[in-house]
């Protein structure tokens, strides 16, 4: 379904941990629970999406 969500930028390409120019996002969504529903690594070759199917 559809819902409101917060996007955040991780700073995992800082030089200190992760070496690569590169971009992290996670959206959580915009309610109590601040459930993780997306993550996506953005780096020179290549961008990889992960999605939330299903809680337990």
């Amino acid at each position: 379904g559809k819902f409101k969500t917060i996007r955040l930028e991780v700073k995992a390409f800082d030089g200190r941990f992760v070496r690569r120019k590169g971009e992290m996002f996670v959206w959580l969504t915009d309610d109590e629970k601040r459930v993780p529903v997306r993550a996506r690594i953005k780096t020179s070759g290549a961008t990889v999406t992960i999605d939330l199917k299903k809680t337990a």
